[in-house]
């Protein structure tokens, strides 16, 4: 399971999250992300999330010691590095992904099936038709992931936000007209 994503591109966190509060620099070049403090690599960009289990607002120092570039929040916190607050640093964490992914989901055709039951089956069933007709389809579920090269197991149903900008950045290189996932309600 990806809590870090990196690319060869820089992007600027201003273009991607314009309506955050900047402090420290209005400058900040992004080329990884990351939520784990313990995973936090020089040059990260750390995003602090409110999860139902750690509040990664208790770990900005940590990521700050290990070398972070600058802190996404949802709050400010005292730092030493730029601090880029927003509204939400989920929603944060995976825009920035899907940037540093090149923003794959506008070039496919991306369908989401959510529900109590019969997710697996429906997305199934929406491959399988979108394949007859031609469709070169990846998919994102309990049955894993797959590009139409490559598959792996999932390790959750609706994968992390650097999971689904990693596959989603596959399916864009390998062609695929269509993404279908199971989005978990």
């Amino acid at each position: 399971m990806l809590q870090s994503f990196s690319s060869e591109h820089a992007i600027r966190l201003r273009d991607v999250l314009a309506e955050a509060e900047y402090h420290g620099a209005d400058e900040v070049q992004v080329r990884s992300v990351t939520c784990d403090s313990l995973a936090c690599r020089a040059g990260d960009v750390f995003v602090a999330i409110h999860g139902s289990r750690n509040d990664g607002h208790e770990f900005v120092h940590e990521a700050v010691a290990s070398g972070a570039a600058a802190i996404v929040a949802q709050r400010p916190v005292h730092v030493n590095v730029p601090l880029c607050v927003v509204p939400e640093s989920n929603d944060a964490f995976g825009r920035i992904c899907q940037a540093l992914a090149g923003q794959p989901s506008e070039c496919l055709d991306v369908i989401g099936v959510t529900g109590t039951n019969g997710k697996t089956t429906t997305i199934q069933l929406i491959k399988s038709v979108l394949e007859s007709a031609g469709h070169r389809t990846g998919a994102l579920g309990t049955l894993g992931y797959s590009d139409t090269f490559h598959s792996a197991p999932a390790a959750l149903t609706t994968p992390t936000a650097p999971t689904l900008a990693y596959w989603l950045e596959q399916m864009s290189k390998h062609r695929c007209s269509h993404a279908v996932m199971e989005v978990s309600s």
